[in-house]
């Protein structure tokens, strides 16, 4: 092992070579330091933390010494041949794979023995994905080993097993539970619009019934002051004169009434009639939609302002 270690620190000088990488250089010489006090798990972190900032053989090397240390044999086997193809010389090449091939014996394997035919099935042992068209065992660090089974419109499978040196461990997914799906829950009914006052509508209505009443009046009083003057005078051209003038005056006071009733009636029969149609029409319209009635002030005089829709 001594050995592997110097073939290991060997190649590390090419770390100091690059300025920019003072990062990677650091957290190097941490690691080694680290590993030569034994503390195998923050030593192999920081080295694989600089292997991951600046690929480099020598740290490459250095973590496979570790993880070699930690029992970690599949990775340390990877690391190792690896280096085999990438180290800088043909000795050291030769040394990592002399150190791959002593660790393969031991190395713990996994076989997907059994698994469900269900489309878009993804497998994971440890966190990466497994190929399911290999059909040969694949080496997998000693201890628990955690495997997992998903497809679309199925349950996740969460399953663990053991891997031990020198033996292959067979992995059965079983079949996969369909998941429950979606309950489609008809859409609730749409209630109808209540329908909404018009207060336009309304406002015809109420002012067109008071016109109506107000008309009718007129039309009694008109009624009431000609029947006095033909009480008092009868005729107008034989009237005497000492009742002339006052019958005259009913006479034109009442023809006045009833032109007020006549007007005030038709008036407000129309207005009535026009706000039980402007309600009929409108009634599911939104408020901002309905015609409106609006008293305007101007220059010129006093008005109305009409505003919305009849559609």
């Amino acid at each position: 092992m001594k050995t592997l270690l110097v073939v290991a620190l060997a190649c590390a000088p090419s770390i100091s070579q690059a300025d920019d990488k003072s990062d990677a250089q650091a957290l190097f010489d941490r690691g080694i330091t680290e590993m030569k006090e034994n503390k195998l798990d923050e030593a192999c972190r920081h080295l694989a933390a600089s292997l991951a900032k600046l690929p480099d053989s020598g740290t490459r090397g250095a973590l496979a010494v570790c993880t070699t240390k930690q029992g970690r044999i599949a990775t340390a086997w990877t690391l190792w041949r690896e280096l085999a193809v990438t180290a800088p010389t043909d000795a050291m090449k030769s040394s990592a794979a002399q150190a791959a091939a002593e660790l393969e014996p031991r190395l713990p394997k996994y076989q997907i023995k059994d698994k469900p035919a269900v489309p878009g099935l993804v497998v994971k042992v440890n966190g990466a994905l497994v190929d399911l068209f290999v059909d040969v065992p694949l080496p997998v660090d000693p201890g628990k080993i955690q495997i997992t089974a998903t497809a679309p419109d199925y349950r996740e499978w969460v399953g663990e097993a053991d891997a031990t040196e020198q033996q292959v461990t067979q992995i059965e997914i079983p079949d996969l539970v369909p998941a429950p799906k979606p309950v489609k829950r008809p859409a609730p009914p749409v209630a109808p619009l209540p329908a909404k006052r018009n207060w336009t509508a309304l406002g015809l209505v109420i002012g067109g019934g008071t016109s109506i009443v107000i008309g009718a009046v007129s039309g009694l009083r008109a009624k009431s002051l000609w029947n006095d003057a033909e009480k008092a005078c009868g005729d107008v051209d034989a009237c005497p004169g000492e009742v002339f003038a006052d019958a005259s005056d009913k006479y034109s006071a009442a023809r006045t009434s009833a032109i007020v009733s006549t007007i005030f009636i038709g008036a407000g029969a129309a207005a009535a009639i026009g706000g039980g149609v402007l309600w009929y029409v409108q009634r599911d319209k939104k408020p901002a939609d309905r015609i409106a009635v609006l008293p305007s002030l101007t220059s010129d005089g006093v008005g109305v302002t009409v505003t919305g829709s009849l559609r």
